[in-house]
């Protein structure tokens, strides 16, 4: 079974053309509808999360039973993304803090996929979130950690 988040973001199309580096800027509304969808693909209960772009481009997440590092693949408008649990799991956790608490812990995230066309190669995939905690500064690091 599939499920569809709509408008959850901005996806890079320019990206996608010469492969390297996607990037999806998920947008405050889109947020919400990400962490359902990478809860319901986490439960197992749906087999993918669709994720529709506005330029006829989809991304279509699942999870890889396998586990290990992502896998990325380039099909057309379409982009397949192979997580595994532990993956889906994170991003997820993410995604519902950012919910409970208005904004994202981090700016983005990356994930170093292996290209499923040439698996020596690595892609990278990177979720943006628009609105973020900033940064912990030295200072307050050394403060923390009583240095």
């Amino acid at each position: 079974m599939k499920w569809r988040a709509v408008n959850i973001g901005e996806l890079d199309n320019s990206s996608t053309k010469g492969g390297g580096h996607i990037k999806l800027r998920v947008t405050v509304d889109g947020i919400e509808r990400l962490a359902l969808g990478l809860t319901l693909l986490a439960e197992d209960l749906i087999e993918r999360l669709e994720l529709p772009g506005k330029h006829g481009a989809t991304i279509v997440v699942s999870r890889d039973p396998n586990g290990g590092d992502p896998i990325l693949g380039l099909h057309g408008p379409r982009i397949d993304l192979r997580l595994s649990f532990d993956t889906v799991e994170y991003l997820q956790i993410v995604c519902l803090q950012a919910v409970r608490d208005g904004f994202a812990a981090v700016d983005h995230i990356d994930l170093d996929c292996v290209d499923s066309e040439k698996p020596t190669e690595k892609v990278y995939f990177t979720f943006y979130f628009p609105i973020y905690a900033p940064p912990i500064t030295p200072e307050e690091t050394r403060r923390r950690l009583g240095l």
